[in-house]
């Protein structure tokens, strides 16, 4: 078990103020929240605890060029983000969401929703993005649904949760890869409230086709501890 006392992790959903300028102002203001997240969830403790971890033998420069390289994916990846959730208030789009219809949110949901890309089902390390998309999947809109065309695994995902008297008993996100027509990769990922401020993280996916079959499954256990401090096993 490691406990990781880091800055709160708090929503991490935010999305730029469209009542502000042009694109480019839109941009600025996102870039300059997004950038802050990223970096967190990058470079947060945990995360230099499990390099060391893997790498026991590992010198200061070798650390030290993991931290480089993290922070110029946290930079790329906060310019991506920022205009990501720029497009989204793009006149369009926000016409197609404020019609309330199903193509403005698979819409929006493709174009945006950037904290759902960070949920894995096979990686047992700590994401602060990750659990920001349980958060906003508990408290947001119950059912988001969209599609990643433009990455180099292309995939399809649908999430919902399953509430019974106001309480949320459980988050599912689904995804389907595509993968050259020929092999097939399921994931599901669950998330479980706890009493206690526990939540159970519960993964796997199965993948068969032209290649060897794959199966592998993953449990987490957080436990939130004061505002500021988060154990995880």
């Amino acid at each position: 078990m490691v406990l990781d006392v880091a800055p709160g992790l708090g929503e991490l959903q935010l999305k730029p103020d469209s009542s502000s300028g042009g694109f480019f102002d839109r941009f600025e203001f996102a870039l300059d929240r997004r950038m802050d997240e990223v970096f967190a969830d990058r470079l947060h403790a945990l995360k230099l605890i499990e390099w060391s971890v893997l790498n026991p033998t590992a010198s200061a420069e070798w650390l030290q060029d993991r931290m480089n390289s993290a922070a110029g994916s946290a930079l790329t990846k906060s310019f991506e983000y920022g205009l990501r959730d720029a497009a989204t208030t793009l006149p369009l789009l926000g016409w197609l969401q404020t019609r309330g219809s199903i193509l403005g949110s698979l819409f929006a949901d493709s174009v945006d929703a950037v904290e759902e890309e960070s949920v894995s089902t096979y990686d047992i390390s700590y994401r602060a993005t990750e659990r920001s998309w349980w958060r906003t999947l508990a408290e947001g809109r119950s059912l988001r649904f969209g599609v990643r065309p433009l990455r180099t695994n292309p995939y399809a995902f649908l999430s919902s949760r399953i509430r019974e008297a106001g309480q949320t008993l459980l988050l599912v996100h689904f995804r389907y890869y595509f993968q050259n027509f020929s092999d097939h990769r399921f994931e599901i990922a669950t998330s479980i409230p706890l009493p206690g401020h526990m939540t159970l993280d519960l993964g796997t996916y199965y993948q068969f086709g032209s290649h060897e079959t794959e199966r592998r499954a993953v449990m987490k256990v957080f436990k939130q501890i004061s505002r500021n401090g988060i154990a995880h096993i």
